[in-house]
This record gives structure tokens, C-alpha cells and sequence, in this order.
């Protein structure tokens, strides 16, 4: 329990650090900007195709982690669309932020933690967990954006994006590696090993730089919604149906994690594209990652209670 407590921490100083750095220092918007992107771009997808390309894969239950992260995502879809339909009736556009804030994932949150607890042995079912969960929440919101946004994208432009996004990318490659005969030459293992060193702390300040903390009461009631769906409920459901599939241990772990931190930054920037309700947006995502301090530890005390 201590461990996974230090584990946290370290990754909640990081982002208060970029936070505080933000405010205090003279640097740029543009420089947070494309610190960001090298993150998204290039050290992540490093750290995902060296930890998968030299781990063995043996071991990893593929088809019981995608089979809890999607019904656990479609069930929790399921139950907002009932909630914004019979229980509280919000306008389209703020239940699409409401909808991010209890489906969307922080990935580097979530890698970071993990990483942290498990090290680069972690990192392989974290990068599978994590690609399902990219493409399950994708097709989620874009069919809620068809209903309830005031622009739409095709499913054909979600494939495409999906197809480049980096993340996925990096994992793909390092699966393509890991199940071929070949190998990297020890050169580019390094050198992919030293970039991926960079990636996660470089993330987190560049979240913690993002973070918008305007106080807006109106936003309050959209906040507790989100919040309770993605840092309670969400992660409930997994350690239950995960446990209920047998997966203990480490597997338990990654999969309970993954779907226990906040909301992502990148809801954002969606919601802003799709006309959904941006300002309520921000406000999710400042307040679940703030608030993920405090339910993150229960979580670790669960799955600690459990091995």
C-alpha cells in the first residue's frame, strides 16, 4: 500500500510541479504546446515499442483485459445516456462533456502510476489495456457526438485518426517486433529505452501545465456526475468483472488503474472541435485530476486488500 501510495505521489508532484512552473515561470505557450506533442508524438510511443518489443507476451491474459475494459465502457456509456434521459435532462452539448469526463482516460496518468508500481514488465499489459481503451472510447464518443453534438465527424475520419494516432502506433510496432523473429539491433533498443525514460515525467508536466483552475459553480452538478462515473464507479465495475474472469495480481492491478484516473486533457480540445460545452470541459478535468488524489488511494487499498 505504501509503495502504490509513493507511486502516486511522485506522479501527482510531477504535475504540480508543471502546474507551479506554468504560472511562475516565463516560458512560452507554445513551448507547453509542443512539449505536449513530443510527448504524444515521439518519447511515448518510444517507451511502448521498447517496453512491448522486449517483453514476453506469454503471460498476459489479452483477451479477458479487452473483454472487462469494453463492457465495463459500454455499461458505463449506458448509464450516463439513462441518467442525462430520465434522471436529469442537461443540454446535448453538456452531456457530451459529461459523457467525456466519465469515459475518456488519462494515459500518461495511468502509465506513469503503473510504471511506477510495476516497472517496464507492467508497461506491456498497460500498452494493450490502454489500446482498447483508445478505440472502445473513440467509437463511444463519436456515436455520442452523432447524437448529441452540433458537429460531427464519419466514422471513416475516426478510423483514420485512430489509425495514426501514436499511441496505438507504438504498440503496434512493439507487438510486431516482440511476435517476429527479428529484432532491433542493440543501438536502437537503447536509444528507444533512453527516450522512453523521458516520456512520462515530460507528460506530466505538461498536464499539470494544462490544468485550468477557474471555479464556475454552474458547472458543479456536471462535475459530480462525471466525477463519480469515472473515479468510483468505473473503477468499481473493473475490479468486480475482473475478478469475476479470474485476473488477480499485477493484471488486476494495471486493468483497475487504467480505468481509475481522471478524465483526459485531450476531452478538451474534442469538445471544443465538436461543440460540445469546452468551459465545463476544463472544469471535469481540473477537478477529477484533482480529486483522483483522494480515490486513487482507496483504490490502491482495494486491490492491496486483494494481493
Amino acid at each position: 500500500m505504501s509503495v502504490a501510495i509513493s507511486a502516486l505521489l511522485q506522479v501527482m508532484f510531477i504535475i504540480l510541479l508543471g502546474y507551479l512552473v506554468r504560472r511562475l515561470m516565463r516560458f512560452n505557450d507554445s513551448f507547453w504546446d509542443e512539449l505536449a506533442k513530443l510527448t504524444y508524438f515521439l518519447l511515448t510511443p518510444a517507451l511502448l515499442i521498447y517496453s512491448l518489443g522486449n517483453k514476453p507476451l506469454d503471460d498476459v491474459p489479452w483477451f479477458s483485459i479487452a473483454r472487462v475494459l469494453v463492457v465495463v465502457l459500454l455499461t458505463c456509456s449506458v448509464l450516463l445516456i439513462v441518467w442525462q434521459r430520465y434522471v436529469r435532462s442537461v443540454d446535448s452539448a453538456s452531456f457530451t462533456s459529461i459523457f467525456q469526463g466519465g469515459v475518456r482516460f488519462n494515459s500518461f496518468v495511468a502509465l506513469a502510476i503503473v510504471y511506477n508500481l510495476f516497472g517496464e514488465s507492467g508497461i506491456v499489459a498497460a500498452a494493450i489495456s490502454m489500446s482498447v481503451i483508445i478505440i472502445t472510447v473513440n467509437m463511444l464518443c463519436l456515436l455520442v457526438f452523432s447524437f448529441y453534438g452540433q458537429e460531427v465527424k464519419s466514422w471513416k475520419s475516426i478510423f483514420i485518426s485512430l489509425s495514426r494516432n501514436p499511441l496505438i502506433l507504438g504498440c503496434v510496432i512493439g507487438l510486431t517486433i516482440n511476435l517476429s523473429p527479428l529484432s532491433l539491433p542493440d543501438e536502437i533498443n537503447v536509444t528507444l529505452g533512453l527516450l522512453g525514460k523521458c516520456a512520462l515525467p515530460l507528460a506530466l508536466l505538461a498536464i499539470g501545465a494544462a490544468l485550468k483552475t477557474d471555479r464556475n459553480e454552474s458547472f458543479k452538478e456536471m462535475v459530480v456526475v462525471a466525477s463519480v462515473m469515472q473515479l468510483l464507479i468505473k473503477p468499481a465495475m473493473t475490479f468486480v468483472f475482473a475478478l469475476s474472469l479470474g485476473l488477480e495480481g499485477m493484471i488486476l492491478a494495471i486493468v483497475t488503474i487504467m480505468m481509475a484516473v481522471p478524465t483526459a486533457p485531450s476531452a478538451y480540445i474534442l469538445a471544443k472541435q465538436l461543440g460540445g460545452n469546452s468551459l465545463a470541459m476544463a472544469s471535469i478535468i481540473a477537478h477529477q485530476t484533482f480529486l483522483s488524489i483522494f480515490t486513487l488511494p482507496v483504490t490502491f487499498y482495494i486491490l492491496s486488500t486483494y494481493g
